[in-house]
């Protein structure tokens, strides 16, 4: 019997922690980081208890980690199985698919997938936090796709690639955010999806790959 209510105990704390991490995206995603308090969160999520939150993930920072523990897992998977499919010298035109569609695959997770882009969005657009930092479980599968990109780029001098790299990770968060508000709003349509995922790679290829129009004098 007590090892029952043991289980117990333990199911209903993990449960409160899942609404946590998903009430904390919603707010981040529609104030911003800096917008929202600990107790806001708590008190949207219904929880008497004020140090929940605390319990749980022992700061704000714990819960920007959770939030991404939670939905990076499904992402990171996909770009695996993209990444495998490619040839070790595979070209920008096939790398950035694997930046772009795994992310965007989030408007279909009803579990929060759509606030996630919304919260990433307002988390690249926050002067206050340095981008390599936020997230703390970044993959390897990540880091194994920027450095194809390092390699697929090498015709470009360092400093504009860096340039144009930043430029793409900008844009990609800004538009997907953007595209995902849609979806909020109207719901998901395939064929729109794929208009914007055909339209976003494209972008992207051409920010990151465009000959050069202009010469410093």
């Amino acid at each position: 019997m007590a090892r029952a209510a043991r289980t117990t105990r333990s199911a209903g704390s993990e449960q409160t922690r899942q609404l946590l991490v998903s009430t904390a995206t919603r707010l981040f995603a529609e104030h911003g980081l800096d917008g929202v308090s600990l107790a806001e969160i708590n008190r949207a999520a219904g929880q008497r208890n004020a140090t929940a939150l605390h319990y749980h993930f022992g700061g704000k920072e714990g819960l920007v980690q959770a939030i991404f523990h939670k939905h990076t897992e499904r992402v990171s998977r996909l770009r695996e199985t993209m990444l495998e499919q490619l040839p070790e010298t595979a070209d920008i035109a096939n790398l950035v698919p694997v930046l772009i569609v795994p992310l965007a695959q989030q408007v279909l997770d009803e579990d929060g997938g759509i606030h996630y882009l919304l919260f990433l969005a307002q988390l690249m657009n926050n002067p206050g936090l340095p981008r390599g930092e936020m997230d703390r479980h970044s993959s390897q599968v990540l880091a194994e796709q920027l450095r194809r990109f390092q390699t697929a780029l090498e015709h470009v001098p360092e400093e504009i690639r860096a340039l144009r790299v930043n430029f793409t990770v900008l844009m990609t968060f800004n538009s997907l955010a953007s595209y995902a508000a849609e979806v909020q709003r109207n719901g998901f349509d395939a064929a729109r999806h794929q208009l914007v995922m055909e339209q976003l790679v494209a972008a992207a290829i051409a920010v990151l790959d465009f000959e050069e129009a202009f010469v410093s004098e």
